[in-house]
């Protein structure tokens, strides 16, 4: 197993099945944010709720962002103008 640095400010690590290191969540000093390392625009009031948008919107395996499909919307049928 690798050894990574993390910063010093690192809460909460996820693993994966593999128990590798894919994701932690950390405060921003200088914002006054927390943050998913996976995900760093993202900034939350608390280190929970960075949890709870990781565990809902991240892949467990890999820590990355899940790619969703927005379901297709049927085209709307246009009356034809005579």
């Amino acid at each position: 197993m690798c050894s990574v640095a993390l910063p010093l400010n690192v809460k909460t690590r996820f693993t994966n099945s593999r128990n590798q290191l894919v994701a932690w969540t950390w405060f921003d000093l200088q914002r006054g944010t927390w943050r998913v390392s996976t995900v760093p625009i993202r900034t939350f009031g608390s280190d929970s709720e960075a949890v709870a948008f990781f565990r809902a919107h991240c892949d467990p395996e890999t820590g990355l962002l899940r790619v969703t499909r927005m379901a297709r919307q049927p085209k709307a049928r246009r009356k034809p103008v005579w």
